[in-house]
């Protein structure tokens, strides 16, 4: 199992070359939790489910996916 907790700021940017100025985000975090196996099912197969939480002041964003994979 892994889990991962990932900070970053934007600061405010100028109106500059016709793009408009924006807001700056302050301290947003992103959380994810990943879970993998391996020889689950079978011997040589790989198996993985995660889960991503974007939680922002501007949006919102949840993920969850997974795989399978088998080595012949």
């Amino acid at each position: 199992m892994k889990a991962n907790v990932t900070g970053f700021s934007i600061s405010d940017t100028a109106a500059s070359g016709g793009s408009l100025a924006t807001d700056g985000t302050g301290t947003q975090f992103l959380n994810s939790t990943r879970l993998m196996a391996n020889n689950l099912f079978q011997v040589r197969d790989n198996a993985l489910l995660g889960y991503l939480d974007g939680s922002h002041d501007h949006f919102q964003d949840y993920f969850i996916y997974g795989g399978y994979r088998v080595d012949f």
